[in-house]
């Protein structure tokens, strides 16, 4: 299985200002990570960087990205326990949360949606276009 990737020849629908808009992007497998970030940098959007979920949600009090991409499974504070901690905080709950990730329980995206996240997408399917066409729609929201 050929793990590389190209980013997406197809641009958001609707053309992204340069820095104009922030995702934390929250993943402690680096190359996941990066084809995350190549392709939302691809489109236009400044990322910030965690490996952590412990790292992110420090990152998003002190940043305030305009949205969160995140795996579940890291040590020292995974992505659900950081997206309860953003859910919870006045400063952060705001803050749109997209999972990302190769998890797969019963009953996970039921949980993860109860916690507040705006979605969940398999990263085991290599979903890159439909990420970041739902990032698209909430910075555009």
């Amino acid at each position: 299985m050929s793990h590389d990737f190209h980013p997406p020849t197809v641009p958001f629908a609707t053309p992204v200002p340069p820095s104009h808009y922030t995702v934390l992007v929250v993943d402690q497998d680096p190359e996941a990570a990066d084809r995350v970030i190549a392709a939302l940098r691809g489109a236009g959007v400044r990322v910030l960087r965690a490996t952590t979920g412990m790292q992110g949600y420090l990152l998003a009090i002190s940043k305030d990205p305009d949205a969160i991409v995140t795996e579940l499974g890291m040590a020292n504070g995974g992505g659900a326990d950081m997206l309860e901690c953003l859910k919870d905080s006045p400063e952060t709950q705001d803050i749109p949360v997209i999972v990302h990730t190769a998890q797969n329980y019963p009953g996970m995206r039921l949980h993860l949606e109860r916690l507040g996240a705006c979605a969940v997408i398999d990263k085991a399917e290599h979903r890159i276009g439909y990420l970041l066409e739902r990032v698209e729609r909430l910075l555009a929201g």
